[in-house]
C-alpha cells in the first residue's frame, strides 16, 4: 500500500519521553515553520554523521534557541549559589573559612551537591540528567573530592584522556592552574603544557584561556612554557589567532627539527633567514634554534645519563633502561651501560 502524499506526515511524539516533549513543546512555538525546521534538522543530523559540520541558519528557531540557552544558564547559576549557601558559603569571601578550624575553607561541595538541587526543580531536571554520568554513572570519579596533595612544588594534571563530554575536566584542570597561579604574587610559578597543540584544537575556549595565561601570567609574578610537535594544528584555531598570540607572547622560542613546509611555515612566523629555516628542517637530535629577543643562536643539548633515562621514548633506550632496572633496581637511573 503505497501513500497518497509522499510528502505528508503525521507524527505522534511519546508524552512519556523528556527528548520527546522537548521537542514537541520547541515545535509549537515554531508556527507554521515546523516543517522548514524538522528539514534542517535532519539536514544538519546528516552532516554530522558524514563528519561535516552542518550550516545553520540565523532564524526565528535560532533565537528560540538561543532564549532556552540563557534560560538555563540563569537555572544552574541559581542552583550553584543554592548549593553553596547549603554549605554555609555565600558572596561574602569571609564566609569560606571554618570557624572551628581557623586558617582552613569549609568543606566545599561537589558535583553530587549540586545534582539533587538541580532534581528539586522540575525545569532543571534536564540538566540533572546531564550530569547524571558525571555523579552516578560511569564518570562517577569526578562526583569527589581530590585525593592529591595540591600543595606540592610540582603538580601535574593529565587531560590528554579527557575528550567529548569529558572535556568538563579539561576546563577543572585549566580553572586550578590559573587560579594557583594567579593566587600569591610574591611567589614564583611555572606553568608547563605539553602537547599544547591538543588544547588548541580540542576546544576554542580552551585556546583562550591558554592564550590568556600566557599574556598575563608575567603580571603575577610567573612564567608559561608550551610544547607542540604539529604546528598545522598550533596554527588552525581561528585562522591561527590563538597560535600566534602564544608565539607573539613568548620571549624566547625552541625550534626543534622539523619537516621543511612547517620551517618554511615558521620562519614567516618569526622572521627567520631562509638560511635559518634550511637549518632547522636539517637539524639532528639534540641541536635546535633559540630565538630570543630578535637574536637567533643554534645550540646542542646535552642531557645527562639520568635525564635522558627520565625523558627518553626511544625504544631502544628503553629496552636498555629495563635490562639496567632487571638488574640493579631503581639505582638503574643515571647508570652506564656496561
Amino acid at each position: 500500500m503505497t501513500k497518497q502524499d509522499e510528502y505528508r506526515f503525521n507524527l505522534k511524539f511519546d508524552e512519556a519521553d523528556e527528548d520527546h516533549r522537548r521537542v514537541s513543546e520547541f515545535l509549537n512555538k515554531c508556527g507554521r515553520k515546523k516543517a522548514r525546521y524538522i528539514v534542517k534538522a535532519v539536514l544538519a543530523y546528516w552532516e554530522l554523521q558524514s563528519g561535516k559540520t552542518p550550516i545553520v541558519e540565523r532564524s526565528a528557531e535560532t533565537h528560540i534557541s538561543l532564549k532556552e540557552t540563557v534560560i538555563q544558564k540563569q537555572l544552574l547559576d541559581e542552583a550553584l549559589v543554592i548549593t553553596y549557601a547549603e554549605k554555609g558559603i555565600t558572596h561574602d569571601n569571609q564566609s569560606l573559612e571554618d570557624s572551628d578550624n581557623p586558617g582552613q575553607y569549609k568543606d566545599m561541595p561537589i558535583l553530587g551537591d549540586l545534582h539533587e538541587v538541580l532534581l528539586r526543580k522540575r525545569e532543571c531536571r534536564r540538566m540533572a540528567n546531564i550530569l547524571n554520568r558525571l555523579v552516578h554513572g560511569s564518570a562517577a570519579t569526578f562526583n569527589q573530592k581530590t585525593n592529591v596533595d595540591l600543595s606540592n612544588k610540582y603538580v601535574v594534571l593529565d587531560i590528554s584522556e579527557l575528550s567529548g563530554d569529558l572535556l568538563l575536566g579539561m576546563f577543572v584542570a585549566l580553572d586550578f592552574v590559573w587560579a594557583k597561579a594567579k593566587e600569591d604574587r610574591t611567589v614564583e610559578k611555572a606553568i608547563f603544557v605539553d602537547e599544547a597543540w591538543k588544547l588548541l584544537v580540542s576546544n576554542e575556549l580552551a585556546g583562550e584561556y591558554l592564550l590568556e595565561i600566557f599574556k598575563v601570567i608575567r603580571a603575577y609574578g610567573g612564567s608559561a612554557i608550551c610544547a607542540t610537535q604539529d604546528l598545522v594544528d598550533f596554527f588552525a584555531l581561528k585562522g591561527g589567532k590563538l597560535g600566534r598570540g602564544i608565539l607573539n607572547n613568548s620571549k624566547t622560542k625552541i625550534i626543534l627539527n622539523m619537516e621543511p613546509s612547517e620551517a618554511e611555515n615558521i620562519r614567516k612566523e618569526l622572521d627567520l633567514s631562509e638560511a635559518e629555516a634550511m637549518s632547522i628542517a636539517r637539524f639532528e637530535r639534540g641541536t635546535g634554534l633559540i630565538s630570543t629577543n630578535s637574536n637567533n643562536l643554534i645550540v646542542d643539548f646535552k642531557a645527562s645519563q639520568l635525564e635522558k633515562d627520565l625523558i627518553t621514548t626511544d625504544r631502544k633506550d628503553l629496552q636498555e633502561l629495563k635490562e639496567r632496572l632487571q638488574k640493579y633496581g631503581r639505582q638503574a637511573y643515571g647508570k652506564q651501560a656496561i
